[in-house]
């Protein structure tokens, strides 16, 4: 994971010159009920990013894969 003045941006492994898994851009959204209010998400103080991961080992019997 990379924060910085684009966004943020994950990778499932990281190695260098790989594109990201997925990208969180900076830019603003706007509300459905007000088309007139823009906001942006990293800049709301309550916003709270909790990046999860999530890792797959061997299945049901928690071996190693054939």
């Amino acid at each position: 994971m990379c924060c910085n003045g684009e966004g943020c941006k994950f990778w499932r492994d990281y190695v260098d010159s790989a594109k990201p898994y997925f990208n969180v851009l900076i830019d603003p959204y706007r509300l459905y009920s007000n088309v007139d209010d823009i906001r942006w998400l990293f800049n709301n103080p309550c916003y709270w990013m909790t990046p999860t991961f999530t890792m797959v080992v061997g299945g049901l019997s928690a071996g190693y894969p054939p």
